[in-house]
């Protein structure tokens, strides 16, 4: 009988530390369905929340519809994908165990499943290249996927390869995946927009932005002009339709301190 009142007053406890949780950010009841694609409105990460939060800046929260098939993620350096991916990697995992998400409304499938590949070093320690230990991830993921489907998020894979042939591995991987019950999200770098038949988002960076004068001339601090950079930076997502988009990381390198004469080189090679 003792041990049976431990159990109980365990699980209530749990019960209760997961309602405090939820109530002290906001969590949201999410919608459970094993027919409808994963939607996040309004989602942030509470330990990245917490660090903005003491430097006295606000976090951007975030909203993306993932559908069963490939979903392409792009945007500038600085643009917070990473970030955004941790997001919904978080988020996710907290649903399939049972606690309330951090967004505002959530709606998912019942994964079986969730997988996050990022950058990670442990691979490099045990020998193995960035790239050989991203291929030997990627490898074990795709021999553990069954009928019920899984949500893979990769993070720039193929970043330490050459840049045709790294394209030719993401254009494959979101081909292999664009047509099955399984949800891929890769964030990249690469030049994507011939592809057909994914989902696209980008994040809106510093679109229709204008930095003024040239602050750095005035500025050496580069920690205050990251600071500032960070500031005019839009890390919300929105839908992408998949147009060479060019600008963002020469205007960022632009304000970073590149001369006004290396900036016109750069931009005579992307004409």
């Amino acid at each position: 009988k003792l041990n049976h009142s431990m159990e109980v007053l365990g699980q209530m406890d749990f019960l209760l530390a997961k309602a405090r949780v939820a109530k002290q950010y906001g969590c949201a009841l999410p919608k459970l369905s094993s027919s409808i694609p994963m939607t996040m409105q309004g989602a942030w990460h509470p330990y990245f929340q917490h660090l903005l939060e003491k430097r006295g800046k606000k976090m951007t929260k975030i909203s993306i519809e993932l559908k069963p098939g490939s979903t392409a993620l792009t945007g500038a350096n600085m643009g917070g994908k990473s970030m955004a991916l941790k997001t919904i990697h978080l988020n996710a995992v907290l649903v399939q165990y049972g606690l309330l998400p951090f967004a505002e409304e959530m709606s998912c499938p019942f994964f079986r499943e969730v997988h996050l590949l990022h950058d990670d070093q442990e691979e490099v320690r045990q020998g193995l290249s960035s790239f050989g230990g991203e291929v030997v991830k990627i490898r074990e993921i795709l021999s553990s996927l069954t009928e019920m489907p899984s949500l893979i998020i990769l993070d720039e894979p193929a970043r330490g390869t050459n840049p045709v042939e790294g394209t030719a591995i993401v254009g494959g991987l979101l081909n292999h995946f664009k047509n099955r019950h399984h949800f891929l999200l890769v964030a990249t770098h690469f030049d994507l927009h011939d592809l057909v038949g994914i989902y696209r988002y980008q994040v809106k960076g510093l679109k229709e932005l204008s930095f003024g004068e040239s602050v750095h001339k005035n500025v050496d601090n580069s920690h205050i002009l990251v600071d500032r950079l960070q500031e005019k930076m839009d890390y919300s997502l929105e839908k992408w339709d998949g147009s060479i988009a060019t600008g963002d990381a020469v205007r960022i390198a632009e304000y970073l301190g590149f001369t006004e004469e290396l900036t016109k080189e750069i931009r005579k090679l992307l004409e």
